[in-house]
């Protein structure tokens, strides 16, 4: 009994015990926690509290421990560091000069390293740019560190931004030296020493000549100005060791201005200027290449025996296909105009379209190529060449064919017509003009000992892998195929570039561009002399009013006018500049567009 009564004792009653019970229970305003018993916080909770008060306290002790005597040394030498700067000297950049020794890109008021002392900070070298003539895309330019609020620089290295400046930046840059710089809290120089002078980039010879530049460049001014053509890209080579002698896009920019920045003007205009003033086109830009692929499907129809050399094929101006799927309803593919019966020669000289019609996609009666094998002959021809590792390293082109266009047209198959505008260089064909170039090169050589482009002097000559299908062809075919470019100028749609003296082998070519083929871009390939082929080129007119009657050839001759006495061979090293040879023999006939 006493030991019950303890047990009573001790135990505490609350009055909701008592109180509480199934009738008065709903009557409670549980929302103010009525009629709801409260149990204590246990003890445990507050023990784990403290566990982590005191880990958090312990990770903080250890830390500092940490800070200051295991690492103290190593921090305090690292703040002691911080209070020095090194601000960079940099080095006079190599000059960049054209084949002929003139300066493209040079440096003014630049410190060098006999000029740099120890108190020198002001040591950003000027650079200077040959006033643009096609030249701004191909130099590119270089962009200077900024300074912070107190003197200092925020990066320490030079921007190149595009061409020359750019591929060869390690060679132009040379290696820049540096300042020692104490600085207190604030910012504030305490002293500077000189601890590495800078070493001079090399200067650089291209194979570019300045004059032949400037030349191609006017005629791209006059096109703009006289028949509304949107823009312009002109690349020369020599076929024998591949360098460039001509890599020209219009419009262009001032490298002057971009490496200033201060004319926000001018560069705005730039930046909004709807002809894309900053698109390398020989390399970036891609086009439709028209007619100018002729001459590859005209040695593939010869090669695969589609046709033979004298084989004539009728053009009324136009090839009517009958529609399967629409008997009556006829497809018809237009020739720019009727050329009666043509061989292979004469096909090229005139630009016939329905020849191109029936080699490459065949008509009744007559196999043609099909799609696979101007796909193949196109990439023999180096249509597909990005030229990688190079400066003329090219945008991927493309080669129409049945699985291009599944991807292209949302699985839309293959037709006979697709063939057909494909033969002609139309439909989706897109290759830069540096492509077109390698083409002219393969054309001009007989793809025999084919050098890959180069555009500085210093480099070796490299030689472009050919396939050996395309380097069994019969010397004959390509014969065939020279000799109907050479009636191309002396007879044919070129006939205004028929210089005496100069014996000039080419191709035209028109591709419709735009949504309802308002636009043109106008070509002309060729190679020079015809015989002994030194020299290629690739001229083409961007965009230009369907209705021209001014293409590539009659602005090309403008060019072709400007030539030395010579006769265009760039080898001769006395020339002063470009003056006028032509004689009243030269042909003066009407231009024609295809």
């Amino acid at each position: 009994m006493r030991h019950h009564r303890r047990k009573e004792k001790n135990r505490d009653i609350s009055p909701e015990d008592i109180l509480i019970d199934q009738l008065n229970l709903p009557s409670f305003d549980h929302s103010q926690l009525e009629g709801r018993i409260i149990k204590p916080i246990s003890n445990y909770i507050f023990y784990i509290i403290i566990f982590f008060v005191l880990a958090i306290f312990s990770l903080f002790f250890y830390n500092s421990y940490k800070l200051q005597i295991v690492k103290g040394d190593f921090y305090n030498n690292k703040a002691e560091n911080n209070r020095f700067e090194t601000t960079p000297i940099f080095s006079a950049r190599g000059i960049i000069y054209d084949r002929n020794k003139i300066p493209l890109a040079w440096n003014e008021n630049t410190s060098t390293t006999t000029e740099v002392s120890s108190s020198s900070t002001d040591n950003t070298q000027i650079r200077r740019y040959k006033d643009s003539y096609g030249i701004g895309n191909l130099l590119g330019y270089i962009k200077f560190p900024k300074r912070d609020k107190n003197g200092f620089y925020i990066n320490k290295e030079v921007e190149t931004v595009g061409g020359i400046e750019k591929y060869f930046n390690d060679t132009l840059n040379g290696k820049a030296g540096y300042f020692y710089s104490e600085i207190d809290s604030s910012g504030k120089l305490i002293s500077q020493n000189t601890i590495d002078l800078p070493k001079n980039g090399k200067d650089i010879y291209l194979t570019i000549d300045f004059e032949i530049q400037k030349a191609l460049f006017e005629t791209f001014k006059n096109a703009g100005q006289e028949s509304d053509y949107n823009g312009g890209v002109a690349l020369i080579a020599d076929v024998r060791d591949g360098s460039i002698l001509a890599s020209v896009t219009y419009p262009d920019f001032d490298s002057n201005i971009m490496f200033d920045g201060t004319d926000v003007e001018k560069i705005s205009k730039y930046i909004n200027d709807p002809r894309s003033i900053f698109l390398n086109r020989y390399v970036d830009g891609l086009y439709a290449p028209g007619s100018i692929v002729k001459p590859v499907f005209a040695l593939a129809g010869l090669n695969e025996g589609v046709v033979s050399a004298r084989e004539k094929i009728l053009s009324t101006g136009k090839l009517v296909v009958p529609n399967p799927y629409s008997p009556g309803n006829d497809t018809v593919f237009k020739d720019w105009k009727a050329h009666g019966y043509t061989d292979v020669r004469e096909a090229i000289a005139v630009s016939s379209d329905v020849y191109f019609y029936t080699i490459g996609g065949g008509v009744p009666g007559k196999k043609g190529l099909g799609i696979s094998k101007l796909d193949e002959y196109s990439k023999y021809f180096g249509l597909d060449n990005r030229h990688e590792k190079t400066f003329f390293k090219s945008k991927q082109s493309v080669i129409p064919n049945p699985e291009w266009k599944l991807k292209a047209f949302d699985g839309d198959i293959w037709r006979l017509g697709d063939t057909y505008n494909s033969s002609i260089g139309q439909y989706g064909f897109s290759i830069s003009p540096i492509q077109a170039l390698g083409m002219t090169t393969i054309l001009a050589k007989d793809a025999k000992n084919i050098p890959e482009f180069k555009i500085n002097t210093a480099e070796a000559t490299k030689y472009i892998k050919i396939e050996n299908k395309l380097k069994n062809i019969n010397k004959d075919n390509f014969n065939e195929i020279s000799e109907g470019m050479r009636l191309t100028v002396t007879a044919g749609t070129a006939k205004s570039l028929d210089f005496t003296g100069l014996k000039l082998a080419g191709k035209t070519g028109t591709a419709q561009t735009g949504n309802r083929n308002q636009f043109i871009n106008s070509w002309f390939i060729g190679f020079w002399p015809y015989t002994e082929p030194k020299y290629a080129i690739v001229y083409m007119l961007e965009k230009g009013p369907h209705t021209n009657t001014k293409g590539a050839a009659a602005y090309l001759r403008e060019f072709l006018q400007s030539c030395t006495s010579y006769q265009c061979d760039f080898e001769n090293k006395n020339k002063k500049d470009l003056t006028p040879f032509i004689t009243p023999e030269i042909i003066n006939s009407d231009i024609e567009i295809e």
